[in-house]
């Protein structure tokens, strides 16, 4: 599906992604007000704690982030990597092989929370387009930095429709809960493999939610 979103006479061309899109015109000017692009409302630990062996695993991938080492640390495993803007510039085919070898991509997102509502959906409906311009594949999942992973902020989010996905815990160390959401990297990835199935837990994706 082609879908088009136009603010001040720009028009963006996403591929592939479901979007509602309502305008509100003013002085002559289209303002999106409205984008919904996630089947989820939302996604938190109480959800896929419904399943109390499942986590859910997820990486943060910035400045010079070893997506290889990453994909061979997660081999055949579900993994949403989180993308900064820095690291999609500087690397955008690193980008495209982590969906052409099958995981799922979102957004990493800093210093957001000073921003309008309208600005925050500018820079987000950016991203994502050109994502797809990139790798054929669309996302409708946001991580925040810490510093912005305020209420408010990660309500904002959800109501552009999309997914805000924090994590519930991170590295290897402390138990494993079911229903966590799992922050990782490629040192810590072996012995969270190893502790996840020694404790009986599977490792589900979002779309399995």
């Amino acid at each position: 599906m082609m879908c088009l979103v136009m603010k001040k006479s720009r028009i963006i061309t996403v591929l592939s992604i479901v979007i509602v899109i309502t305008l509100a015109v003013s002085s002559a000017t289209a303002v999106v007000v409205n984008l919904i692009v996630n089947p989820h409302s939302t996604v938190s630990a109480q959800m896929i704690e419904k399943n109390k062996n499942s986590v859910m695993m997820t990486v943060n991938v910035y400045g010079y982030t070893d997506t290889d080492a990453l994909m061979r640390a997660f081999k055949d495993t579900d993994v949403v990597f989180f993308i900064s803007e820095d690291f999609f510039e500087r690397f955008p085919l690193k980008v495209k092989s982590i969906t052409e070898n099958g995981y799922q991509i979102g957004i990493f997102e800093e210093d957001i929370s000073n921003l309008t509502r309208n600005e925050v959906y500018d820079r987000l409906a950016l991203r994502i387009e050109r994502m797809a311009r990139v790798t054929g594949k669309n996302t409708y999942m946001v991580r925040l930095a810490q510093s912005d992973a305020d209420e408010k902020t990660v309500n904002l989010i959800s109501s552009l429709g999309l997914l805000p996905l924090q994590w519930t815990k991170e590295g290897a160390d402390d138990r494993i809960r079911g229903g966590d959401i799992i922050l990782a990297d490629e040192k810590s990835a072996e012995n969270l493999l190893k502790k996840i199935s020694a404790e009986g837990f599977e490792i589900i994706s979002v779309d399995a939610i």
